[in-house]
């Protein structure tokens, strides 16, 4: 009887390994989704979080969310909450989109203009959360792990958003 249940143990064990590595190496398209459904199914703050944030207006873009942004721009878009100070109520909030295409002009208006096809979108929102408020504290923007500068951000906020608007 005990070595029975010690070989259900370890197979359950097992599983759960070769899963965890499954998931691990797993490209960020499909492994953000589920990261995104784990975190709403076991923290309830993340996913109230993640309504109010995905619903917010994109800056200088009235109308546009940054959920509705993501969706029309790319696929799998996913979003999860990184806990900074609890007692502060600050959170990093990630909004990810794969396979986004850009097309933004180089801000000296060169004959060039700088393209992206299939790229990775991440939208880090500093935020400051609590019952009685919901802040976006800071904006910051990753193209394919590249931290752009202002004028990209906002180029690439405009574009995005466009598409929304068609």
């Amino acid at each position: 009887m005990f070595n029975k249940i010690c070989k259900v143990v370890l197979g359950i064990v097992i599983a759960a390994v070769v899963l965890f590595g499954v998931y691990k190496i797993l490209p960020g398209q499909f492994s953000g989704v589920i990261h995104q459904f784990f975190q709403e199914l076991t923290d309830k703050n993340a996913k109230k979080i993640i309504e109010v944030y995905s619903g917010a207006n994109v800056p200088d873009h009235k109308g546009v969310t940054f959920k509705a942004m993501l969706v029309e721009n790319g696929s799998n878009p996913s979003w999860y909450v990184e806990e900074v100070s609890e007692s502060a109520g600050t959170y990093k909030v990630h909004a990810n989109a794969y396979k986004v295409t850009l097309e933004m002009e180089k801000p000296d208006g060169g004959d060039s203009n700088k393209v992206y096809t299939r790229a990775h979108v991440e939208i880090v929102m500093d935020v400051t959360y609590s019952s009685e408020k919901a802040t976006i504290d800071s904006i910051s923007v990753y193209i394919n792990d590249e931290l752009q500068d202002d004028f990209y951000e906002k180029a690439a906020f405009d574009v995005m958003c466009k598409n929304v608007q068609q």
